[in-house]
């Protein structure tokens, strides 16, 4: 999930593959809009029915408000309400789950009409949710992606890529490609002042690799643990 300065939200699902029958997809994806069912009443095509109509009637209205010249301001739609569905309106949706997965979804699996999100891929993932984060970082601003999820999720892939070394370096994750792109940004700042000698343009990358798991802070570089955080100067140290 990412939060920009200017108050978008944007969220990326992926439900990781398991064997059959050994999870129940209860989550459904119509454009910005994620539905959260009762697991209880996954199978009951009326209770799910209902809470597909709330948003797509939600929807419709939006769109034709925008059609009509009025802003969207913030999430407009974002006090959804139905009795046996947890719904969330976000700016922008990702959506990585294989064609099998999305047809699973309770919406799209009970529905005549609607169809399953587009597919993200890896680099969709980067640039919705990290590359401005690298590209602010380059102009002087903190940012920072934070991925959650449970374990098994799929933070780690969506982090770095797939474990196996065949497959890493052609479909890489956040990570990997956010330390290309910053270096390559780097080196396009520096051929952009080169021409002006009364400028020195110098950059200093610095990297910490940590781990926080049960309340201890692990430095994964140098094997350090726990960590002592302290605060100095309103600086944690």
């Amino acid at each position: 999930m990412r939060t920009a300065d200017d108050g978008r939200v944007g969220v990326c699902i992926r439900v990781r593959e398991a064997p059959e029958g050994q999870h129940r997809i209860v989550v459904s994806v119509l454009d910005n809009v994620v539905i959260l069912h009762d697991p209880r009443l996954l199978e009951e095509r009326c209770a799910v029915a209902r809470d597909t109509t709330t948003v797509v009637q939600s929807l419709e209205a939006r769109n034709t408000a925008g059609r009509d010249g009025a802003v969207r301001q913030g999430r407009a739609i974002g006090a959804i309400s139905s009795p046996s569905a947890s719904i969330a309106d976000f700016d922008q949706c990702l959506v990585s789950m294989s064609p099998a997965q999305m047809m699973e979804m309770p919406a799209i699996k009970h529905s005549d009409f609607l169809q399953p999100p587009s597919y993200a891929s890896q680099e969709d993932v980067y640039q919705a949710v990290a590359a401005p984060a690298v590209r602010a970082a380059v102009d002087g601003v903190h940012s920072c992606v934070l991925a959650y999820g449970q374990t098994g999720s799929g933070k780690t892939y969506s982090l770095f890529g797939n474990p196996s070394a065949a497959t890493t370096h052609r479909d890489p994750g956040v990570v990997p490609r956010a330390i290309e792109d910053l270096f390559g940004l780097l080196a396009a700042e520096k051929s952009r002042h080169a021409s002006n000698p009364a400028i020195m343009y110098r950059s200093e990358v610095q990297l910490s690799f940590y781990e926080l798991y049960q309340s201890e802070i692990s430095c994964l570089i140098s094997k350090r643990c726990p960590l002592r955080v302290s605060i100095v100067d309103g600086h944690v140290r």
